[in-house]
């Protein structure tokens, strides 16, 4: 089955989708929770531009990415060939 990469529109619809699988390993992914968190709350807090994607392979998250410019993009723990569909997406 082919991985499928999804764009949100805002924070609260990618946690919606993402948020079980991060937090399954809470503490490498604080940052991202929290931003993420944070964007929910208070969607005007960063800006527009604001990018957040997960990764779905076999219909389970195998990995997520957000961005809130001029920031680095913040990732989850994925496999090599789930962090190239997720680079892919950001170029």
């Amino acid at each position: 089955m082919a991985m499928n990469v999804r764009r949100y529109a805002n924070a609260a619809d990618y946690l919606d989708a993402a948020g079980a699988a991060l937090r399954r390993q809470p503490v490498v992914n604080q940052l991202a929770i929290a931003i993420a968190q944070a964007c929910a709350k208070e969607p005007e807090r960063y800006g527009t531009g604001c990018l957040f994607y997960s990764v779905e392979d076999g219909g389970e998250i195998a990995g997520a990415a957000l961005q809130t410019p001029p920031m680095p993009v913040q990732l989850s723990a994925m496999s090599i060939e789930v962090a190239r569909e997720l680079g892919r997406a950001f170029a």
